[in-house]
């Protein structure tokens, strides 16, 4: 990410109070700063980067939404062959209620209310 975007989460992050000081730094040196245009941000490496359970991770996320510099985005998960479908999807409703795992040799049925994956897409300009 951008120096002035890792500057306003910093600051959104701090004014939160979600986290700890420590926890903002680890969360911008360790693992935001790393991260490209188009890459996504995961709550589990948040969760995996400061101990925290999934729903502080989601609220961390929200606040740099917030922001603008993520969007949500949505794919399938196949949990037979523990592989992400590569179709991405920008709105909800256009995911397919049923498919079929992409995935070589796999083949396995999926479906919208069980294999739903939301990703967290990192969207900014170099301007």
């Amino acid at each position: 990410m951008l120096e002035n975007m890792l500057l306003n989460i910093e600051k959104k992050l701090r004014e939160s109070n979600l986290i700890d000081l420590d926890e903002v730094q680890i969360i911008l040196n360790g693992y935001l700063k790393h991260l490209s245009n188009n890459s996504y941000l995961r709550a589990g490496k948040i969760m995996e980067k400061i101990d925290c359970d999934v729903n502080l991770a989601y609220k961390l996320i929200t606040l740099i939404e917030d922001l603008g510099y993520v969007r949500p985005v949505y794919s399938l998960y196949c949990n037979g062959c523990r592989q992400e479908q590569t179709k991405e999807y920008e709105v909800y409703t256009d995911v397919p209620k049923e498919a079929v795992c992409q995935t070589v040799d796999c083949d396995l049925d999926l479906n919208f209310k069980n294999d739903l994956l939301v990703l967290f897409k990192v969207v900014y300009s170099d301007d």
